[in-house]
């Protein structure tokens, strides 16, 4: 157990426990699925069963009238009450999951402390950790999304065009969640004071952001083009990596990356299978999602000519 000043600090225990209860709830995420509420398009179309997360899906599925910031915003509103409230709705399909992250987090706050003392605080290691971190930052993940999402749109590949979307949203739903666990946490950096990785001291290594976000967008990238065998592993493999270097670099400690690599994967995984769920709904139902249309009318018999728009 780490110790500050050669004894337990008062809420040490309290802080673990509210940081551990609030990082497992992401391993609860499912798919949400579709709640059945009738939403009218227009008074042209007869009312389709639909909900808020049929409305807002990316691309040709969703609704066309409906512009993607809208869209967008709906989601992580949507996305953010799923996570926060995802302690409320624990089952047995999610629990093998909730006990691996559990018991992986306990451990790995116990041997923090040796592991970062293992390690150097300076050299060929550190340079080499800083430098590959340089893949998890924000200047990093976010345009790598966005440039996904422009190129699918003026290529007209809805599913590059989906991904960068679904990246996006996976991306800025870990940011919320790291930050607010970093501000409830507030953890010594292996490199502060004692070295101890003390909670409740300051800091904002738990957990780590750069793991947050690397996991994130590699499991959507993974999840949506999982029918090649080459991108899961290279996805994969790039989120390990930038993980790694948060530890090598002396910037975070092992369970700080953990953490935040179980957040991005859960909330990256969430994302697509939400969208996916959802699309499927639509498909079940038949539903038609109207498209403006300027058709012309002719009739003979009445000697009319007329031109109806139909939305």
């Amino acid at each position: 157990m780490l110790k500050r000043n050669g004894s337990v600090g008062p809420n040490l225990g309290v802080a673990r426990l509210i940081c551990l209860g609030t990082v497992l709830a992401t391993s609860n995420l499912h798919a949400q699925e579709p709640t059945r509420t009738p939403v009218p398009f227009s008074h042209t179309c007869p009312p389709t069963i639909l909900d808020s997360r049929d409305v807002n899906l990316y691309g040709k599925s969703g609704r066309p009238r409906r512009g993607f910031i809208k869209k967008f915003a709906s989601n992580i509103l949507l996305d953010q009450k799923a996570i926060w409230t995802s302690p409320f709705h624990i089952n047995g399909s999610s629990a093998g999951w909730w006990i691996f992250t559990g018991l992986g987090t306990a451990a790995l706050l116990g041997a923090d402390h040796h592991i970062s003392q293992s390690l150097p605080f300076s050299g060929t290691s550190v340079a080499f950790g800083n430098a590959a971190s340089r893949a998890g930052q924000w200047y990093f993940v976010f345009p790598a999304a966005g440039i996904s999402l422009a190129l699918g749109a003026v290529t007209h590949n809805e599913k590059l065009e989906e991904t960068g979307a679904l990246a996006l949203q996976a991306l800025v739903n870990a940011d919320i969640v790291a930050n607010v666990l970093k501000v409830s946490a507030r953890r010594a950096r292996p490199g502060d004071g004692d070295h101890g990785g003390h909670f409740e001291a300051g800091g904002s290594s738990f957990p780590s952001g750069h793991s947050t976000q690397a996991w994130a967008l590699a499991t959507v990238l993974a999840t949506e083009y999982g029918d090649h065998k080459w991108i899961p592993y290279v996805s994969y493999g790039y989120a390990t990596l930038v993980s790694v270097s948060r530890v090598m670099a002396q910037e975070h400690f092992t369970s700080d990356v953990f953490v935040g690599g179980a957040i991005g994967f859960f909330i990256g995984r969430y994302v697509v299978r939400t969208q996916h769920a959802h699309q499927q709904h639509l498909h079940s139902l038949g539903a038609h999602l109207p498209v403006p249309q300027i058709l012309p009318s002719f009739s003979p018999m009445e000697k009319v000519i007329a031109i109806r728009w139909s939305y």
